[in-house]
């Protein structure tokens, strides 16, 4: 089930901008969609962070919005 997310965006030079970390007000439903819909877009990254358990979070292609 997802944790919580790493919220970001793209700069017009294509760089990524971390905003802050979101996980509460999550039904464990919204978790568990989250987690599907997220899984399908996760990529390649050099950049590592994690979250308030030591976990990495998963990068996924920035497309929503």
């Amino acid at each position: 089930m997802l944790h919580d997310l790493l919220l970001g965006v793209v700069r017009p030079d294509n760089t990524l901008h971390v905003l802050c970390r979101v996980g509460g007000g999550f039904s464990d439903d919204e978790r568990r969609d989250l987690l599907s819909d997220l899984k399908d877009m996760v990529i390649e990254s050099e950049y590592t962070e994690v979250n308030s358990d030591h976990v990495a979070y998963r990068m996924v292609r920035p497309e929503w919005v």
